[in-house]
């Protein structure tokens, strides 16, 4: 016999005793990952304030601000859609397929009365509306001096 042992798959198999702990180390740390982000998500709540009161008192303080009667701004709603011959028209503010300089004039009239600071009015577009048109609607409601429009969503539904 040689003084060199032989190096085969079997010898080399038979050498290798025990589980092989690679995948279970792997585990664990996920496992401990997995419970560390966990506690960070549960640490906030035991701070949680409950605004429970603190007691009664004999008379309100003098700096208490008194409550407010005032009514937000109404919310008026102006809806554009294509209207015959492809021409995007208007609905609201008393209006019915108007075209769009009619809406400026309604707009203007609005701010004219004093009203505008009570009214809130809102864009909503149809879906086949173009955005350039969309677009001219919000400048010329913010032009003609009213001081909160918004752009809304369409309500029918999506095809």
């Amino acid at each position: 016999m040689s003084a060199f042992r032989r190096r085969n798959a079997a010898v080399v198999a038979a050498r290798h005793f025990g589980p092989n702990m690679t995948p279970m180390v792997d585990i664990v740390m996920v496992i401990l990952i997995f419970f560390m982000a966990g506690s960070a998500f549960i640490g906030p709540e035991w701070f949680l304030d409950v605004g429970m009161a603190a007691g009664t008192r004999a008379a309100p303080p003098e700096d208490a601000p008194t409550p407010s009667m005032e009514l937000p701004p109404a919310r008026m709603v102006v809806r554009l859609h294509a209207g015959p011959g492809g021409a995007t028209v208007a609905t609201g503010l008393g209006l019915e397929g108007a075209p769009l300089e009619a809406l400026e004039a309604r707009v203007r009239e609005y701010v004219r009365a004093g009203g505008a600071d009570r009214i809130r009015l809102v864009v909503e577009p149809a879906r086949n509306t173009p955005y350039q048109d969309v677009i001219r609607v919000y400048n010329l409601c913010l032009t003609s001096g009213a001081p909160d429009v918004s752009l809304a969503k369409s309500r029918e539904p999506a095809p």
